[in-house]
C-alpha cells in the first residue's frame, strides 16, 4: 500500500488541538470533584450536624442564641447615638454586597470577633430548625423526619448536572467555534496577514474568560441575596 507524505504542520496542529482537549477533559474533572468535595464538606456542616444538634439541644441552641444576640445589641446601642431602634441583622446577619452592609459587617467583626462569629454560626442553626418545621408541616411529614438526607440528594443532582455535558451545550460550542473560525478565515482573506487572526483570538478568549468571571460573580451576588433574605 502506498502512504502519502505526511504534513508536518498539520500534525502538529492536530497534536496541539488533541493534548488541548485532553488537558480541558482533566481540568474538568479535578475542578468538579474540588467543587464536589467543597460542598458537601460545607453542606454536611449546615446540614447534618446541624439537624442532630437541634433535634437533642435546641432549646439550649436557643437560649445561647439569645444570649449573644443581646449582648450584641448591647454593645451596638452604646455606640451608636441614634435613638431609633436597631435590628441586630442589619449589623451582622445580612450577607449584604453593598458596601454599607459590607463596611456595617466588617466594623462588627473588628469590634468583637469571636462573638459575631459565634452569633452567625447560631443563626445559621436557628434559622434551619425554623426551616426544617415549616418543611415538614407544609408537606405533612412526621417530626423525625431527616431533612438532611433530602437536601443532600437534591445536592448530588445538581452537582451530577456539572459532571455531564448536555448535547445542547456541545453543539453550541461547536457552532461558536466553527463561526469563530469563519470569521477569522475572513479576516486572513481580508488582510493576508496572520497576526491579526491571532490578536483577534486572543481578544476574543480573554473577553470570554472575563465575561465567565463577571457572570460567576453575578451568580454569587444572587446566591448571598437568597443566603442573607433567609436569614432575615
Amino acid at each position: 500500500m502506498y502512504y502519502p507524505a505526511l504534513d508536518t504542520n498539520k500534525e502538529l496542529l492536530f497534536a496541539r488541538v488533541h493534548f488541548l482537549l485532553f488537558y480541558t477533559a482533566i481540568i474538568n474533572a479535578i475542578q468538579c470533584s474540588l467543587l464536589y468535595y467543597c460542598c458537601t464538606r460545607q453542606t454536611r456542616k449546615w446540614w447534618v450536624q446541624t439537624e442532630d444538634l437541634e433535634l437533642n439541644h435546641y432549646i439550649e441552641l436557643r437560649e445561647e442564641y439569645d444570649r449573644v444576640q443581646q449582648q450584641l445589641m448591647t454593645f451596638h446601642n452604646l455606640r451608636s447615638s441614634t435613638t431609633n431602634p436597631v435590628r441586630i441583622h442589619d449589623c451582622i446577619a445580612e450577607e449584604t454586597i453593598t458596601l454599607r452592609g459590607t463596611w456595617q459587617s466588617l466594623r462588627q467583626f473588628l469590634r468583637h470577633p469571636g462573638l459575631v462569629r459565634q452569633y452567625q454560626n447560631l443563626l445559621v442553626q436557628v434559622r434551619f430548625h425554623e426551616l426544617r418545621i415549616h418543611f415538614i408541616r407544609a408537606n405533612k411529614l412526621p417530626l423525625k423526619f431527616k431533612i438532611s438526607d433530602y437536601l443532600r440528594k437534591c445536592e448530588q443532582q445538581v452537582l451530577m448536572r456539572f459532571i455531564s455535558i448536555s448535547s445542547f451545550a456541545w453543539l453550541v460550542m461547536m457552532a461558536a467555534a466553527n463561526l469563530a473560525y469563519f470569521a477569522m478565515s475572513m479576516v486572513v482573506l481580508c488582510t493576508n496577514s496572520l497576526s491579526a487572526t491571532e490578536n483577534a483570538m486572543l481578544i476574543l478568549f480573554f473577553a470570554a474568560c472575563i465575561l465567565f468571571i463577571v457572570v460567576t460573580v453575578m451568580i454569587l451576588g444572587k446566591v448571598k441575596w437568597i443566603f442573607s433574605q433567609i436569614m432575615q
